[in-house]
């Protein structure tokens, strides 16, 4: 038998000495971990505290617009990416936003909107606002996400609120409007639809029967996100032309409608620059009107006026379209960037709406 080796000792007094090393350190170091981990706990506490009020508070702001989110999404299936994605493509081209005079004729053209418009809106002093609110209404619907759509109809309902009655005097007496009815919604909606369709035939050329069928089912969103029922939208473009041709026939342009125009026509606290371009605008939206609806508005509207649009529209189409495209659709991009500009600290509560809420610049009086 041979004696225990002196290095195998030396090697067991070295653990030895290694473990009582590691126990004095774990002892050390213990109640610092245990300060570390409570310093830890703490902040996770308070950070979750701070994202339970984020949150509450993305909730309280988002809970009555649930329901309108919901239409919007019923209204733009999920299978249905190509009509989204055209309808993205038709809406992005600066040169449509040009169609918007004749859209707001023809919502004139229906004697509730007009009424409404007349009593409760400062549209004639302020045009450009009102044009910007339109558009980032359809901007948010077309090309934004469910935070982007909850946000504008919240605002707009809100707006809306007020926008309503029963009275009047002259042709308007007796007209009930409100400007959250459905079927109101439902024919503001279907003057973007056409106009839209319009202006983009003019500069582009017409669409195929398969892309005019998506680009209607695109734009289905725009009325069901403000309560329009889903089925209440033309199923198809035949449709959809039989119902506005019915609509168009027994449209009726009110004192209120003529009123407003008139004022729209020039308006007092414009910018220069929008008084200067206005003629021409309002020229381009009478000769897109049906002819019994221009009738109405401008019964002095003739050749000569025609000439001037189409000498106007002959020059500028061609060069719109040598634009590059990232140029031609700088107006959508600016818009959504405006509306998603954070307006919480708190991250998940809706965007900003930039002054979307004053959209009507509502009136008390006469209420």
């Amino acid at each position: 038998m041979f004696a225990p080796s002196a290095p195998r000792s030396s090697n067991a007094t070295c653990c030895a000495g290694r473990r009582s090393c590691s126990e004095r350190c774990s002892a050390q170091t213990r109640p610092q971990i245990r300060s570390v981990r409570s310093s830890c706990s703490a902040r996770s506490s308070r950070s979750r505290t701070r994202s339970v009020r984020c949150v509450r508070s993305s909730r309280r702001a988002r809970a009555t617009s649930t329901v309108a989110g919901d239409a919007a999404t019923a209204g733009r299936p999920e299978g249905d990416a190509d009509a989204r994605s055209l309808t993205r493509r038709v809406t992005s081209e600066g040169i449509v936003i040009t169609g918007g005079a004749c859209a707001i004729l023809l919502q004139l053209a229906d004697p509730r909107v007009a009424r409404g418009v007349r009593r409760h809106s400062d549209f004639a002093a302020a045009p450009t606002r009102r044009l910007l609110h339109t558009l980032t209404y359809v901007s948010a619907i077309v090309h934004g996400d469910a935070r982007d759509i909850e946000g504008v109809v919240r605002d707009v309902e809100r707006a809306h609120a007020p926008v309503h009655g029963g009275d009047g005097s002259g042709a308007a007496a007796g007209v009930a409007y409100d400007a959250n009815e459905p079927d109101a919604q439902l024919w503001v909606a279907a003057t973007l639809f056409w106009a839209a369709r319009a202006m983009h035939r003019r500069a582009f050329g017409s669409l195929s029967a398969a892309d005019q069928e998506r680009l209607l089912r695109g734009f289905a969103p725009i009325a069901t996100a403000l309560r329009v029922p889903p089925r209440a939208w033309p199923a198809s473009v035949s449709a959809f032309d039989a119902w506005f041709d019915e609509r168009v026939s027994t449209a009726r342009v009110t004192d209120d409608a003529r009123a407003a125009f008139a004022q729209l026509r020039r308006p007092g606290g414009a910018e220069w620059w929008v008084r200067a371009t206005l003629p021409l605008a309002w020229q381009l939206g009478l000769a897109m009107l049906p002819t019994g609806v221009r009738r109405q508005f401008a019964p002095a509207w003739g050749r000569k006026h025609r000439f001037v649009v189409e000498l106007a529209l002959a020059v500028a189409v061609p060069a719109y379209r040598m634009l590059p495209r990232r140029v031609r659709t700088l107006p959508v991009r600016v818009l959504l960037r405006e509306l998603r500009r954070p307006r919480n600290e708190c991250p998940g509560v809706a965007s900003a709406v930039p002054g979307y809420h004053d959209q009507h610049a509502i009136r008390t009086e006469g209420q």
